[in-house]
């Protein structure tokens, strides 16, 4: 009879309730700054410096890290925003600006539309490597 090991099921990892509102406006109002996040979940530090320490150990402790990509992955399962998506959104934005039939229509929002699709799609990339020096070296 053999036996086999089974891999048993990690816990959830415990959070104390800063670290839980730390996460929360890591991933929320503080668009990814870990030190406004420390500021906004409450942590009290006498200096920038300090909460910026606390905002650098925060995101080295495993269970932080881990709560924040399990809410990262989260969200990204719960928004239909991709690539594709935007790419339609923009060209029908180009078009309601663009006028219908002739009819003059909103010529500079709808460029802006045209552009934000260009780059999108790496219309432009071609172009910038063209545009970058070519770095040698120059014997004098």
């Amino acid at each position: 009879m053999s036996t086999t090991k089974t891999k048993t099921q990690q816990p959830e990892p415990h959070l104390t309730l800063m670290q839980s509102l730390f996460v929360d406006a890591y991933l929320g109002q503080a668009h990814g700054n870990a030190t406004l996040a420390c500021r906004i979940a409450g942590y009290k530090c006498t200096s920038e410096s300090g909460l910026r320490s606390v905002a650098c150990q925060n995101l080295r402790k495993p269970s932080i890290a881990k709560r924040i990509q399990q809410r990262q992955a989260e969200l990204a399962q719960n928004t239909e925003v991709d690539p594709a998506w935007c790419l339609r959104e923009a060209k029908k934005g180009y078009e309601r600006c663009k006028g219908e039939d002739g009819e003059k229509g909103d010529e500079s929002n709808a460029n802006a539309y045209f552009d934000k699709a260009c780059r999108m799609v790496g219309a432009y990339e071609a172009d910038n490597r063209q545009r970058q020096p070519q770095l040698g070296v120059f014997i004098t």
